[in-house]
């Protein structure tokens, strides 16, 4: 499948633009040879964007030379959002998990705290949950739990690009009431935050920052909205200096997840 659908994508490309090489390699993938085409077709690996054909409901985005069909994006000075779709081997009747993520530009070094307050709240839609054994509310799921329960890649839980249950107890949280948060009540926070104990941590070695991992039903369309606060210098000489502010804080970031055309598009 995974072959068929990258030849399926080269109809798209101009032929010119295939090497020869390339095009023989494939040829031979298709009469039942096991080889890889990695290298002969390193061109379009490196151009992801002449091959990768978008609904015309979503995005193109190329990021470190990878390609997303992205639902929504929306771009400041500090960042982009991300929204990605999260596909699963089973999955549930009319829910989609989604990855919520904000791409730093250069001029932004971290993530460190995400917050509502009384006049910003932080709004996360109705969203599945897993029971208590096999569920979180922040920091993602650990790899044993994964292994254990099945249905724990479902939970919907929010972090600071943490996702593998903070082994290392680098997340916090508070003034937050997550037993409220169910498939039928939102979380909707006016005085509260999640936040990474060492504000100078820099924990994406690529700029992605992930914010929130959600299982949504495809019924309906949904809006999360956050506020984040980063900085702009990391080093111990800035955190220092009480003359330079090396934060950086934006409001309402929100993210529109568009309901499902069709139920069985859902992951």
């Amino acid at each position: 499948m995974k072959i068929l659908n990258f030849l399926l994508n080269l109809l798209y490309v101009n032929s010119q633009m295939i090497t020869n090489t390339c095009i023989n390699c494939i040829n031979r993938q298709i009469i039942g040879e096991n080889i890889d085409c990695f290298n002969e077709c390193n061109e379009m690996n490196n151009n992801c964007d002449l091959y990768t054909i978008c609904d015309t409901d979503k995005i193109l985005i190329k990021y470190n030379d990878i390609c997303y069909c992205e639902n929504y994006i929306n771009c400041n000075e500090y960042f982009c959002t991300q929204i990605s779709e999260v596909n699963t081997d089973s999955k549930l009747i009319s829910y989609t998990t989604y990855e919520l993520s904000l791409l730093l530009k250069d001029n932004a070094k971290n993530i460190y705290i995400l917050y509502g307050d009384i006049i910003n709240n932080m709004i996360i839609p109705e969203a599945f949950q897993t029971n208590l054994l096999a569920g979180v509310d922040i920091g993602g799921i650990n790899n044993i739990l994964l292994k254990r329960y099945d249905e724990s890649k479902y939970d919907s839980w929010l972090t600071i690009q943490i996702d593998d249950g903070d082994i290392m107890g680098r997340l916090s949280t508070i003034g937050i009431d997550y037993s409220l948060w169910d498939i039928y009540n939102p979380l909707i926070i006016d005085n509260g935050a999640i936040f990474i104990d060492e504000p100078l941590s820099q924990l994406s070695n690529n700029n992605k920052y992930l914010i929130a991992h959600l299982t949504l039903s495809d019924f309906d369309s949904h809006q999360v909205i956050f506020n984040i606060q980063g900085k702009t210098d990391i080093s111990l000489e800035s955190a220092q200096n009480t003359n330079i502010n090396n934060n950086f804080r934006v409001s309402n970031i929100t993210f529109n997840i568009k309901k499902k055309k069709y139920i069985d598009d859902s992951h």
